[in-house]
C-alpha cells in the first residue's frame, strides 16, 4: 500500500486512526507533511524511500524507525542524514560502512542494541567479527542469528544473558563466544536450544561445571535426526574432573550420522578416569567423541596410552581423529598401546618415537605428522603408510 498526502494529513489529526507501519511506499509530499509530526515516526513497512522522500523525512525533529532495506535504495549522502535521524543511527551508520568490506568483516561496534543495524550486519556475506562488542540486545541478536557466513566472532562478550543465548543459539554456523570465562547452566541450556548442527567455540572458559556440561551435551543427545554434526571447543579448559567427562558423554547414545567433536587443547594432563570417559561407546561400539583433540598433552603414561587406545572413530568419518600433537615422547609400551588404536591418530611432528615404537604404530594406524618437505621425504621412505598434512 502507498502512504499518500491523504493518509499522512489524517494521521497528523488522530495518530491512533493510522497505522503508518502497514505501508510499503510513500508519496513525497506525504514525507514532507509527517516530518511536522512531533514525536516518534514508526515506517518499519516501507520497502523503498525516494532521495526526496527522505530529505523531508531528515527535517524531522523526532526519532524515525525504518526498515535496513530502505537504507539501499537512497544515495549515500541522504542515506547518511538519514540515519541519524533513527534510533541508535551511529549503529546503523557503522553498518552500512561494513557491508562495503570485502572478504571477513571486522565490525568496531562497541554495543549493538539497534536490530536495523544488525540485520543489516547478517547481510554481510563472509566471517563476521565484534573485536569490541561488549553489549549485545536480544533483538539485535535474533537478527545476527540469520547471518549466512560460516563463522560469527564474538570474542569480548564476556556475559550472556538467556534470551540473547537464545537467539545466537539460532545461528548455523561456527559460533565463537570465547570472551566468556564463565558459563552458568541456564545460559549452557539455552546454547543447547537449537534444532540443528551446532558448532560452538568457548574456547576462554577455564572451568565448566558438572551442570553446564550437561546442558550443554542435552543438544547432543536428545535431537532426533540424521547427518547431525555437534561440535565443542574448550581450549583453555585446564583441569577435566571425571564427573565432568562423564557429563560431556554420559547421556543417551549416538544418534545416526552424528559427529561429535570435542576439542581440549588446554589440558596439560589428563586422569585415567576422565579419559575413559571420553572415550566411552555407543551401541555400534563407536566413541561418543568421534575427534577427540588433546594437543595440550606433552607426556602419556602407558595407563593413559592405553585408555585412551579404546577411542573408536567411525572409520567412513575422515574427521574422526585422536589428536595427540602436543606430544613430545611417546614410550615403547604406549606405543603398543595406541598401535591398537582403531582410526586415525594425529601426532605432531616433534613426538620423539624409537625406531621399534614407530614401526609398530605405522603398520597399524595412519598417522598425520606436520614436517618440512626435506622431512616429508625422508619419512616417507622409511614408513610409506604415514599421511601428511
Amino acid at each position: 500500500m502507498n502512504l499518500s498526502l491523504e493518509i499522512a494529513e489524517q494521521y497528523l489529526a488522530d495518530p491512533t486512526s493510522v497505522d503508518l507501519d502497514s505501508y510499503q511506499t510513500i508519496d513525497d509530499d506525504a514525507a514532507k507533511a509527517l516530518s511536522a509530526h512531533e514525536g516518534d515516526l514508526c515506517l518499519n513497512g516501507l520497502v523503498s524511500l525516494s532521495d526526496n522522500a527522505a530529505d523531508a523525512l531528515c527535517s524531522h525533529e523526532g526519532p524515525i524507525s525504518l526498515d535496513p532495506q530502505v537504507f539501499n535504495t537512497l544515495s549515500a549522502d541522504v542515506a547518511d542524514a538519514l540515519c541519524q535521524h533513527c534510533e541508535e543511527w551511529w549503529q546503523i551508520k557503522m553498518a552500512m560502512e561494513c557491508l562495503h568490506q570485502e572478504g571477513e568483516v571486522f565490525c568496531n561496534l562497541e554495543e549493538l542494541d539497534s536490530w536495523q543495524a544488525a540485520e543489516i550486519l547478517a547481510r554481510c556475506p563472509g566471517p563476521l567479527r565484534f573485536p569490541y562488542l561488549t553489549s549485545l540486545s536480544a533483538e539485535a541478536a535474533e537478527k545476527l542469528a540469520e547471518h549466512s557466513g560460516e563463522h560469527l566472532y564474538l570474542r569480548s562478550l564476556t556475559t550472556l544473558s538467556v534470551e540473547v543465548a537464545r537467539e545466537l543459539s539460532k545461528y548455523r554456523g561456527n559460533l565463537h563466544l570465547d570472551g566468556m570465562t564463565s558459563l552458568n547452566v541456564e545460559v549452557a541450556k539455552a546454547l543447547a536450544e537449537r534444532d540443528d548442527d551446532m558448532e560452538l567455540s568457548l574456547d576462554e572458559l577455564t572451568d565448566l561445571s558438572m551442570e553446564a556440561a550437561k546442558a550443554l551435551a542435552r543438544h547432543a543427545y536428545t535431537k532426533e535426526r540424521n547427518n547431525f554434526v555437534w561440535k565443542l571447543s574448550l581450549k583453555k579448559l585446564i583441569t577435566l574432573p571425571v564427573e565432568v567427562a562423564e557429563a560431556l558423554t554420559g547421556q543417551g547414545n549416538r544418534r545416526s550420522g552424528f559427529l561429535w567433536h570435542l576439542s581440549l587443547d588446554g589440558l596439560p594432563d589428563l586422569s585415567a578416569a576422565a579419559a575413559r570417559a571420553l572415550v566411552r561407546h555407543d551401541e555400534d561400539g563407536i566413541s561418543i567423541c568421534e575427534h577427540l583433540s588433546l594437543n595440550k598433552l606433552t607426556n602419556l603414561t602407558d595407563e593413559l596410552a592405553a585408555v585412551l587406545a579404546g577411542h573408536i572413530g567411525d572409520p567412513t568419518e575422515a574427521n574422526a581423529t585422536l589428536s595427540l600433537n602436543g606430544l613430545t615422547a611417546l614410550t615403547d609400551k604406549a606405543a603398543e598401546a595406541l598401535a591398537g588404536h582403531k582410526g586415525r591418530v594425529s601426532l605432531g611432528g616433534s613426538t620423539m618415537l624409537s625406531g621399534y615404537a614407530a614401526n609398530l604404530i605405522q603398520k597399524v594406524v595412519t598417522w598425520v605428522i606436520p614436517l618440512t618437505d626435506a622431512e616429508k621425504r625422508i619419512t616417507a621412505e622409511r614408513f610409506p603408510n604415514i599421511e601428511f598434512l
